[in-house]
């Protein structure tokens, strides 16, 4: 566990002016175009860290919660052809409850679309309770084809979760299940986050499928009939300036 948190922070340190990077073999399964947090990502809609421009997918994600309420939030693109996923890296079976991590996507609106707290069960399965030796703490946002478009994809420390004005947006339980918005206040966005742990934090390195950068919003200059009727305005207001000026000057000769 030591060695695989030392791999991330190390390899994380190096990009952390540039946030784009690309594997250089270290991580073989995770795709070739990552981004690194820069600073401290926010954690609300107003303060996402936007990830736009770079590469044309986005095959990872790599940050740091460094303390038990820290929440990172991703403004992400999902490329609508490709079926969204997202995990966290699995270093080594014993990669566990050490990197008690939760996965929460919202969409372009901030409301709830899908998480999970542990790694999916196959069906059938079930854990008698959530111990180290039982169950495997990464969580895992199974393969789903969702439309193209702006997402917000968010990372937390177990228990502290997503509400928003309502109440929870998603439920506390199953631990090993991708749950839908169906808490009090699955209908509304994200506002705040719980932030009941104490304890925890750790590095991270999400593993993506179906995600590119967000679009760099270009400029549009006003077109020339715009800038026509603007000038235009402007020259007929001067002129009835100048027509007001004379007929004041002609009235006061003749007075």
């Amino acid at each position: 566990m030591a060695i695989a948190t030392n791999l991330i922070v190390s390899w994380s340190a190096s990009a952390q002016t540039t946030g784009f990077v690309k594997n250089n073999g270290q991580f073989p399964p995770i795709g070739e175009n990552g981004f690194v947090e820069i600073g401290d990502a926010g954690q609300l809609l107003s303060n996402p860290q936007i990830i736009s421009g770079g590469p044309a997918t986005l095959d990872f994600i790599s940050g740091e919660i460094d303390s038990p309420i820290d929440v990172d939030l991703f403004k992400i693109s999902l490329t609508g052809t490709t079926p969204f996923s997202a995990g966290l890296y699995s270093f080594s079976p014993g990669y566990s409850l050490l990197a008690d991590f939760q996965l929460f996507l919202f969409d372009s609106n901030g409301k709830g679309v899908i998480a999970n707290d542990d790694t999916p069960l196959t069906p059938g399965a079930t854990y008698p309770e959530k111990t180290f030796d039982n169950v495997s703490a990464l969580p895992r946002l199974l393969p789903t084809l969702l439309p193209a478009g702006d997402y917000f994809l968010g990372i937390s420390w177990f228990k502290n979760d997503p509400v928003s004005n309502e109440g929870l947006i998603f439920p506390d339980q199953p631990f090993q299940a991708v749950v839908g918005p169906t808490g009090p206040g699955g209908n509304s966005p994200l506002s705040n986050w719980t932030g009941e742990n104490t304890t925890g934090g750790n590095s991270y390195l999400i593993s993506l499928s179906g995600v590119k950068p967000v679009a760099i919003e270009k400029s549009v200059p006003e077109s020339s009939s715009t800038l026509g009727i603007v000038m235009l305005a402007a020259l007929g207001g001067y002129s009835a300036l100048t027509r007001k000026q004379k007929s004041l000057a002609i009235r006061n000769n003749i007075q």
